[in-house]
């Protein structure tokens, strides 16, 4: 009897022995002796399956930096994310103690990628991942820092102690260094009966925030640094609440279980995770404006709606999941402007074909913006540019909503047949070279003639086959137009001419740093920008150079220097078989060479010193060159008898120029001054933090207060109260520096005068509680029932003092106290009386009285209309381009497309109207100002959807392919950056005139027309077409 039959047996006869329910062993009980065999198999293989995996071990010890074990660290294992951000992210999976030796064991799951977190009294929280699983960690090492921690109080308003608070997460501020930020693990607790709380294992000497919350409370945002202690955080009742639900196209809210979700904005996180079924709550929301999305994997994306509290206090947010979107379009052939067939599409990582009819679909697609469509060049298309005038589509996704009529502009790949005769002249193999004006030269091997050359640009070129040793062909000039005429060229096999010479220089009888490059001199009106060097090849030591197998043809031969500064160039015809002789000799190079020093006489390494060199043919070329870690630089070889110009610009010094330096210099001494600091203080117990804003004062610039001073943030730092510190060499201006503290008291600098050369004689001290405050008086009107608002302009608006508000004013006159200095802009609003003062200057324990006249109200009236004829029901909406707080006013067109706006006060507006989604769903904005004698400002609208349209610049205006370029309409005041595609630009815009620039630099003004079409009105120096309207 075989081994597995006996086997079988006497597992059989075990099993009748022992009483089993299990269904399987059952079965088997009851078979035939002859099935036994099969059965047993089956059950050892279920037997073997059923076997618990084997549990990964780590082995490790804890030790400090010194690598003294430490005893009784704490050791757990969690799953590894990219960022905890929920406490449950920290549950552990397995967890351990060191022993006296630091020593610990864990047992852990197989799967999954895992990380370390250690932690031990007095010292920082540590993660460590495991980067190698299966693996068996035999001894992992565990070094731990020293660490910090943060002790608070939380109270309610009464100042009674608030239990079981939510403390966390306690993460690094967003001001500290993001690696630093990776290397935290941050950590929740909650408060004891005391209110009190601890966080430990925190990086020493680091900023923290985290959120302290509680049912029924507001959320607060804490920052303070590790090792402080906050004697009092006090919560206040009440807060806003939202409930919502993920959701999408497919898949229901329940699908969405678990899911997780983001409130973010006015600097808190908050992080919740959707229920069974797929809603989820946020409660305590302070005021402000916050951004909800649903957390999830790549490459799917949330969509982000916005929030404001308390506006939006109770509602209800459905947060949608991307689904993926399809695109579909046509392709159309340049040369034709017929759709094309056959042409592969690569969208994101999907590839797809036009079938007959050009058309195209493709999905899903995940990428929010316009989808980068490529050409595969295998199929025999290229992507082109639009012809002149031609319909453009390339829209715009949301990553939810499908695209359709996507237009992709392609053009042939350009074939030559290229003939060769003479090709039984050699054996050896022949190659085609075609060297474009612009990009890459491209080679082929040629095996039989005539043979197809594929050119994947329509820039000209030239032509030339060779075998690479003694035979050539002539030279080809090939210009855009011939390419685009010819379909065949035909190439004589000649005897390739050889260029030989030796180039000398000044005071040398060789010269090894030089080479020698060939250019070819094709007819200028073919190419105008020149072509590039057919060859560049490095003289030998005794400065003698050879070219071998050279077309035939006329060139321009350049001898230069390995670093080009100085060349030298002849004019040479070749013929088949020649051998000429050109010589060069190079004008010795003149030196500009020195060390750059600090005010202290110590080298400076790693500083740019750019310099302008006057040549000996009048014309100015720039250079750069770096001092290296001592100091040195040195130009070596200059072909110029001075330097025009020297500037450095190095961060931390003061600017250094110096013009008409006369070569040689090749002891020349730079000496850099530093620049000096802004140094404050903000005078306050050194137990307190402050968070310091440097503040850039200057003129608003625009709108209704366009005289009125703005603080502009430059910089921020945190400071402890009493210590000095510095913002390091702001540009010179004006200047405010304001400090804050998280129980909201603030303080504000006297206006500095800022300039880096000179600096400052003391610090600028800060007085954070000094205020002041602003009298006013309404001219002699008594007023019921007004609202003034003082905005402190200078301050960050994320301060809650940015703005102080008085309501239910009546009388003649108001005082507004406790102000910290700034320059305020004053309005004061009733039913019968408006009045604005801008620049109230308020400094520390000083009075400012201003008089408020009343304003005039004017009215903003209009039509809506769409190809000329009025448009009804169409909303019209006004806004304030100054004040954000102020009311959206609405109106709706009457049936001859009229609105009107009564009682606006004097500022500058938006005007605002959208056609619904059947006509096109234009909007059309534009400006209106109501000045300060009030009137009627008149506002038409036009809803008519502008055609894409395709148009070239005038060349007189100079600017490049690929500039960033601006268009400013005339009529409508409308901002339009078009897209380049190719040389050629294209936009959604109405005909008509526009400012051009690039960037914020105006070049000229335009007309186009609606043909694609474009007229030069006036160029950037204001000179005036002759054909200008």
């Amino acid at each position: 009897m075989r081994i597995e039959e006996r086997l079988a047996n006497l597992f059989f006869l075990e099993l009748c022995k022992k009483p089993c329910s299990h269904p399987y062993v059952m079965t088997a009980l009851r078979i035939s002796r002859q099935s036994r065999l099969s059965a047993f198999y089956a059950l050892f293989v279920f037997c073997v399956i059923s076997l618990p995996a084997a549990a990964l071990s780590v082995r490790g010890v804890v030790v400090d930096m010194a690598k003294r074990p430490i005893a009784g660290a704490e050791v757990i294992a969690v799953a590894a994310r990219a960022e905890f951000q929920l406490p449950e992210d920290l549950t552990p999976l397995a967890a351990a103690h060191s022993d006296r030796e630091g020593q610990f064991s864990l047992d852990l799951p197989t799967t999954g990628e895992l990380v370390l977190i250690a932690s031990a009294p007095g010292f920082r929280r540590t993660r460590f991942a495991l980067l190698d699983i299966p693996k068996q960690y035999d001894k992992v090492g565990l070094a731990l820092e020293r660490g910090e921690k943060i002790q608070g109080y939380v109270f309610d308003e009464q100042g009674n102690p608030l239990a079981d608070v939510g403390v966390g997460p306690v993460v690094l501020s967003p001001d500290e260094e993001l690696a630093l930020a990776k290397r935290h693990v941050p950590a929740w607790t909650k408060t004891d009966a005391q209110g009190r709380f601890t966080v430990e294992g925190l990086m020493p000497g680091r900023m923290f925030q985290f959120l302290v919350q509680k049912d029924g409370y507001e959320l607060q945002n804490v920052s303070t640094k590790a090792g402080s202690t906050i004697r009092s955080i006090t919560l206040k009742k009440g807060g806003s609440e939202i409930k919502g639900e993920v959701y999408s196209r497919t898949r229901q809210p329940a699908e969405f279980k678990n899911q997780r979700v983001w409130l973010n904005g006015n600097g808190f996180n908050v992080f919740q995770k959707c229920d069974d079924h797929g809603t989820f709550r946020f409660r305590g929301l302070p005021p402000g404006n916050f951004s909800l999305e649903a957390l999830v994997e790549h490459p799917r994306i949330s969509r982000v709606e916005l929030l404001e509290f308390p506006r939006d206090n109770g509602k209800f947010v459905r947060v949608e999941v991307s689904e993926g979107y399809w695109l579909a379009g046509t392709t159309y052939d340049t040369t034709t402007s017929q759709p094309v067939a056959h042409v592969a599409l690569r969208i994101e990582d999907l590839v797809t074909t036009s079938d007959a009819n050009g058309s195209f679909r493709v999905g899903p697609l995940w990428l929010v913006g316009k989808p980068t469509i490529n050409v595969l060049e295998e199929c025999g298309f290229i992507a082109s540019a639009p012809p002149v005038g031609a319909l453009v589509s390339h829209t715009e996704s949301d990553g939810f909503r499908d695209i359709s009529g996507e237009i992709v502009w392609v053009r042939p790949i350009k074939k030559l047949t290229i003939s060769v005769k003479g090709f039984e002249q050699t054996t050896r193999s022949l190659h085609v070279h075609f060297v474009p004006e612009e990009g890459s030269p491209l080679i082929e091997r040629i095996t039989t003639v005539p043979h197809s050359l594929r050119l994947k640009t329509d820039a000209g070129g030239v032509l030339w086959v060779t075998d690479d040793a003694e035979w050539t062909s002539e030279l080809h000039c090939l210009d855009r137009s011939a390419i685009q005429r010819s379909r065949e060229v035909t190439c004589q096999l000649l005897a390739g001419a050889t260029l030989e010479g030796r180039v000398t220089q000044e005071k040398q009888t060789t010269a090894q740093r030089t080479l020698v490059r060939l250019i070819p001199a094709c007819p200028t009106d073919q190419f105008p920008q020149g072509l590039p060097s057919l060859w560049e090849v490095p003289c030998r030591a005794d400065g003698t150079f050879r070219i071998p197998n050279i077309p035939p043809g006329n060139y321009r031969v350049v001898a230069a220097t390995m670093s080009k500064s100085i060349e030298r160039s002849q004019n040479i015809s070749l013929r088949s078989g020649q051998r000429l002789l050109c010589n060069f000799h190079l004008p010795e190079g003149k030196r500009f060479a020195g060390i750059v020093r600090d005010s202290k006489k110590q080298p400076l390494g790693g500083v740019a010193i750019r310099y302008y060199a006057h040549l000996s043919d009048g014309s100015t070329k720039a250079g750069l060159v770096e001092s290296d870690p001592q100091g040195q630089f040195d130009t070596k070889e200059l072909d110029a008898d001075e330097l025009s110009l020297v500037k450095v610009d190095h961060k931390g010094y003061a600017p250094w120029v110096k013009e008409h330096i006369v070569l040689p210099a090749e002891n020349y001494e730079i000496v850099l001054s530093p620049e000096a600091a802004l140094e404050f203080t903000v005078e306050a117990p050194p137990s307190t933090t402050w968070k310091v804003y440097l503040m850039r004062v200057d003129r608003w610039g625009s709108g209704t207060y366009s005289n009125q001073l703005l603080g502009r943030e430059v910089a921020q730092t945190h400071v402890v109260g009493g210590a000095r510190d510095a913002f390091p060499a702001p540009q010179a201006g004006r200047y405010r520096i304001v400090a804050a503290n998280d129980n909201g008291s603030i303080g504000v600098s006297r206006e500095v005068e800022w300039d880096p050369a000179r600096g400052i004689s003391s610090p600028v001290i800060i007085e954070p509680g000094k205020s002041g405050r602003i009298v006013a008086d309404f001219s002699g009107t008594n007023v019921e029932d007004a609202e003034i608002v003082a905005s402190n302009m200078i301050v960050p608006e994320s301060l809650a003092a940015s703005e102080h508000t008085l309501s239910h004013i009546s009388g003649d006159s108001a005082v507004v106290d406790n102000l910290p200095a700034g320059d305020y802009l004053v309005i004061v609003t009733s039913e019968s009386f408006s009045a604005h003062a801008v620049n109230v200057r308020i400094e520390p324990g000083e009075t400012a009285r201003v008089s408020l006249r009343p304003a005039k109200l004017g009215t903003i009236a209009g039509r809506v209309t769409s190809g000329n004829s009025p448009v009804s029901g169409i909303t019209v909406t006004v806004k304030s381009q100054t004040d954000e707080s102020a009311p959206t006013r609405t109106a709706s067109t009457d049936e001859s497309g009229s609105f009107q706006f009564d009682g606006l006060s004097p500022d500058l507006y938006v005007v605002e109207a959208t056609a619904s989604e059947r006509n096109g769903g234009k909007t059309v904005r534009k400006s209106a100002r109501i000045p300060d004698e009030g009137g009627v400002v008149s506002v038409d609208l036009d809803l008519t959807p502008p055609p894409r349209i395709s148009f070239a610049l005038p060349p007189s205006l100079g600017v490049a392919s690929g500039s960033p370029v601006h268009l400013l309409s005339r009529e409508s005041g409308e901002m339009i950056r078009p897209e380049w595609r190719g040389g050629i630009l294209e936009a959604n815009l109405s005909p008509g005139i526009y400012s051009v620039s690039i960037g914020d630099a105006p070049v000229g003004e335009i007309k186009i027309n609606g043909d694609g079409t474009v007229e030069l009105i006036s160029n950037g120096s204001g000179g005036n077409s002759p054909s200008a309207p």
